[in-house]
């Protein structure tokens, strides 16, 4: 299948890996394989999604013998010989999610991924259409760091912001060829835009609703001013 997807110009191949779902074949379940096509196919692409992990395991230090999780992508990267930044991507697609809620597992997992796989190879991914919006995710990404003790420890490399960045999405561009700098959707005009003018003389008359507004404080500041108010005058937001 691959080589006729190769003949035929397929130049990336995605593959569920992990994160095993109801009637799946653990044994065709398992990163190995992708990870030795990469190197029979060295001009195509291979993102080994969910990265192998297991929700039935914790992720800690690699350990080449686990045998479940994450460990056994790294493990065939390892017995395959596939440098970092190669041809083998990871996407986190609920993995992050998942090990957000424990600080340790989190380094851990992305620690590994991004050392192993390499900065340039780890793709964000959320599911959302399963979990709906990310948002909470993206925060605590943004938030999160690797502690320079398991940076010293384990090898792993510090979870900057130029880091966040190329996992977030600058990785991905360079998988897809996008450029990030492009302008997109860039209209002269259009139906929407040229019917604001109209709206707003419609509300001014009263024909359309006026437009929304917060019920409530929408900065620090006047939160500050809304609590200082004596609290007779408080009213419900």
């Amino acid at each position: 299948m691959i080589q006729k997807a190769h003949d035929l110009g397929v130049k990336i191949i995605v593959a569920h890996k992990g994160l095993p779902l109801v009637r799946f074949d653990a044994a065709h379940n398992r990163p190995a394989d992708m990870v030795a096509v990469s190197r029979v196919f060295p001009d195509m692409q291979f993102v080994v999604f969910h990265g192998a992990w297991d929700k039935n395991h914790t992720e800690g230090v690699y350990d080449p013998n686990a045998g479940i999780g994450i460990d056994t992508f790294l493990r065939a990267l390892d017995d395959h010989a596939v440098p970092p930044n190669s041809n083998v991507w990871v996407d986190v697609g609920t993995v992050w999610r998942e090990v957000l809620k424990d600080p340790t597992t989190a380094a851990h997992t992305m620690g590994k991924l991004l050392k192993r796989v390499g900065e340039h190879r780890v793709l964000w991914g959320t599911d959302a259409i399963w979990y709906g919006s990310p948002q909470a995710q993206l925060q605590a990404f943004r938030a999160f760091s690797i502690s320079p003790e398991f940076q010293d420890l384990y090898g792993y490399p510090a979870l900057t912001d130029v880091v966040k960045n190329q996992v977030l999405g600058l990785n991905a561009a360079q998988l897809f060829h996008l450029d990030v700098d492009a302008t997109r959707c860039a209209l002269a005009s259009d139906p929407l835009t040229t019917a604001q003018p109209m709206a707003a003389h419609l509300r001014d008359e009263g024909v359309l609703p006026a437009g929304s507004r917060a019920n409530g404080p929408t900065t620090r500041r006047e939160m500050l001013q809304w609590l200082a108010q004596p609290a007779t005058r408080w009213t419900p937001i």
